[in-house]
């Protein structure tokens, strides 16, 4: 049994387990019918997972399950040929008092960016419920907005760190798989946007989310208590000890 992202899992999958624990090919309507319930769960906020399965013989896998031997190989087993068992739609609502949260944050003229390793309509929809996320969704641009020829205009300092941050516009929506691609000239862009929302990134794409918007100037803090997060706040409590 396997579970993951539908998006990664999906084209994986040859067969449909039915409910009557038979099983028929995985045709193109199934396909389409399943990416648009992804598609539609995602943008109500919930975090979609698919289950799927595939049976492997003992003799086709000589090693140890705690061998490195055995996950690659088992890995490589589950590329194809997998029988999609269904989605799971999870609800994980923000707390309450989240948005009132992050508008005194921005009261004090502190952006607040979400970084997560959700699917980006996923992201987007919890984004918008905790106030991260306030632009019109027409207005929501993405990575084809990033020149990479993009000049930085200079600013006065008072309008610079000013409560209302006049001199931050725009809203953003990243995958972690697009910020490999930015030159600097597409960071400075990137760290001039008022609202952002970073999706499936990685650990060591959300360090280097940190590490850009320090390299710009820009005094950076993090809150998270999941393992991914792990390596940003190993990198600022190493800065904040630094200070001293």
């Amino acid at each position: 049994m396997i579970k993951g992202a539908p998006d990664i899992l999906l084209p994986r999958c040859g067969s449909l387990l039915l409910p009557d624990d038979s099983q028929a090919a995985l045709t193109s309507a199934w396909r389409e019918n399943l990416e648009q319930t992804q598609m539609q769960w995602a943008m109500d906020g919930k975090r979609v997972i698919l289950l799927a399965s595939k049976r492997i013989a003992n003799s086709l896998i000589p090693w140890a399950p705690n061998t490195a031997e055995f996950a690659d190989h088992v890995a490589s087993l589950a590329a194809t040929d997998m029988r999609l068992a269904g989605l799971v739609g999870i609800v994980d609502p923000p707390r309450d008092e989240i948005p009132e949260v992050i508008g005194a944050l921005r009261g004090a003229g502190i952006r607040v960016f979400m970084v997560t390793g959700d699917f980006k309509l996923t992201a987007q929809s919890i984004g918008r419920s905790c106030g991260i996320l306030t632009a019109p969704p027409a207005a929501v641009e993405d990575f084809t907005s990033l020149d990479r020829q993009y000049v930085k205009q200079e600013v006065e300092k008072d309008k610079e760190w000013s409560n209302s941050n006049t001199s931050f516009q725009g809203a953003i929506v990243l995958e972690g798989s697009e910020l490999m691609a930015l030159n600097d000239a597409q960071w400075d862009q990137l760290a001039n946007y008022k609202e952002v929302v970073f999706a499936r990134t990685t650990p060591e794409q959300k360090l280097r989310i940190v590490k850009e918007f320090q390299k710009r100037g820009e005094v950076v803090a993090m809150t998270g208590d999941g393992v991914n997060d792990a390596p940003v706040r190993g990198h600022l409590i190493l800065l904040l000890r630094n200070a001293w």
